[in-house]
């Protein structure tokens, strides 16, 4: 581990078409966070980019103790990618590692969500389908329920009927696929993107050393033309 009393921690995601990386001082405050449109035929970049943000900031990876991986649901071979690049970096040094689900930082991006209340993270599942991920918020942030469901058109009705007291949120270039199987009935909140940032202040998981529990949005979604591609 670094040679600083207190080494830093950081975060980075690649489950959807953009890289984010956070970078946090051990009292929780930000030093910086970067995004990048990123498709999955471009992650060769992604090291590129993590280390041209540590610049930016005037640091580098020995000062790096801590790493949260954004385990999605999202894309297998982003996560994939993600998980390989830190495990890289990591080997030989005295680091710590865990996975924490990128529902997390988008359900800690809402504001004046009560303590107690159930927040489904809405997802592209892609052919006619979306994802959704359960959490429920505590004092310390959101914490995943351990529960998600594949939804199409015939299943949809039901779930959101079972789970009219929760509060929906999806980010802004998945409303198009959400919105197909959303009843206007829904408490539905958009956000823009989520802060990477948030993936760090996630308390409720330690750093348990595994790099490969990722959230994959299942391969039966895809269309056969994606999935055989």
């Amino acid at each position: 581990m670094s040679s600083l009393k207190e080494p830093l921690r950081a975060a980075i995601d690649m489950s959807a078409e953009a890289a984010c990386f956070a970078l946090a001082r051990p009292d929780g405050s930000v030093i910086c966070r970067t995004r990048k449109p990123m498709k999955q035929r471009e992650a060769s970049t992604l090291a590129g980019f993590l280390l041209e943000s540590l610049e930016c900031a005037g640091l580098g990876i020995d000062e790096i103790g801590y790493w949260t991986i954004g385990s999605g649901p999202g894309s297998f071979t982003g996560m994939r990618l993600a998980a390989a690049l830190v495990a890289g970096l990591t080997r030989g040094r005295d680091s710590r590692v865990r996975c924490v689900p990128t529902a997390v930082a988008i359900a800690d991006t809402l504001p004046d969500i009560a303590d107690g209340s159930r927040i489904v993270a809405l997802f592209d599942g892609r052919n006619h389908e979306i994802i959704a991920y359960e959490l429920t918020k505590t004092a310390a942030g959101s914490v995943p329920s351990g529960e998600s469901s594949v939804l199409n058109a015939e299943s949809a009705p039901a779930y959101f009927q079972a789970h009219s007291d929760a509060v929906f949120v999806t980010r802004r270039h998945e409303l198009d696929p959400v919105l197909r199987l959303t009843p206007e009935s829904a408490d539905l909140r958009l956000i823009d993107e989520f802060d990477p940032a948030l993936l760090i202040s996630a308390a409720y998981q330690n750093y348990d050393g595994c790099f490969s529990r990722l959230e994959y949005i299942r391969p039966a979604v895809f269309s056969k033309s994606e999935a055989t591609a």
